[in-house]
């Protein structure tokens, strides 16, 4: 599987290198990256895409997980905020679309954490 990711990788940057603004390139590339550990070159790629079309949200969902997973908190959250300043200015009602990004912050933050167990959600009982 690394090969042929690596592989990817290496026909991805060859395509970067023919069209270096295509929007399905860039993401692609940027997805690819992110899984090899190329984080900045990923970051760049959904950059370059998102500049050149701003419809392009998942790009700035990629860059947000990739930011947590980096350990890059505050990035996350910053562009968790720009995700839903970005949905809410296109009209989705964060209410009914159950506005993730938000409850998404709330974790990064550490803020109403969701129980991880049956255990946390209904303790043993107590004998009397």
């Amino acid at each position: 599987m690394a090969g042929r990711l690596e592989e990817a990788c290496a026909e991805a940057k060859e395509a970067l290198r023919l069209d270096a603004e295509d929007i399905n390139v860039l993401t692609m590339a940027g997805d690819l990256f992110s899984q090899t550990g190329e984080c900045e070159k990923a970051l760049s790629c959904w950059d370059r895409a998102y500049a050149n079309d701003s419809t392009q949200i998942s790009c700035l969902f990629s860059k947000a997980e990739l930011y947590a997973s980096m350990g890059r908190t505050e990035d996350a959250i910053g562009q968790y905020e720009e995700i839903l300043a970005w949905l809410e200015a296109h009209g989705y009602n964060m209410e009914l679309e159950g506005a993730h990004p938000r409850r998404r912050i709330q974790e990064l933050r550490g803020e109403g954490c969701v129980p991880h167990s049956v255990q946390e959600i209904f303790p043993p009982i107590q004998a009397i």
